[in-house]
């Protein structure tokens, strides 16, 4: 099963697949049936596929898909003018520093609150490691 945007379902797709034995997901080109129940049966199959694949990508097994979006959308990796390819890879990878930045910052800042909470708390902290290993260097 493929899940493909409309400009990529063109005849020629769609044969291909035709061919190999893919279903691929979503309206029929051409005028649409005047059958109701075929209509929603259809419709209700390309929901089904996109909840499908939404879920594969929530699971991060096609994480590289979101990075893409979230790239276009939040970092401008959609609005690229360069002309030269040199410029357009630094202008990609200068995109690509930032987003991995942006991550590096998100998971220092969840460690400085975590930090700042056992700073913050009243009560000694147990932590079995530690004392395992004080167990440990202790003499005897």
């Amino acid at each position: 099963m493929i899940c493909a945007d409309q400009i990529y379902r063109t005849r020629s797709n769609r044969a291909f697949c035709q061919r190999h034995e893919i279903r691929l997901s979503g309206r029929r080109l051409g005028r649409p049936k005047n059958d109701p129940e075929l209509v929603a049966a259809e419709k209700q199959q390309f929901i089904d596929d996109q909840r499908q694949r939404n879920a594969v990508v929530a699971e991060g097994l096609c994480e590289a898909v979101g990075k893409i979006g979230q790239g276009k959308r939040r970092f401008g990796l959609g609005l690229i003018r360069e002309k030269l390819a040199v410029t357009q890879g630094s202008t990609i990878a200068m995109n690509v520093l930032v987003m991995n930045l942006q991550k590096l910052l998100e998971l220092l800042f969840v460690i400085f609150v975590d930090w700042l909470q056992l700073l913050l708390s009243n009560e000694p902290v147990k932590r079995p490691g530690f004392a395992i290993l004080s167990a440990q260097i202790s003499p005897a």
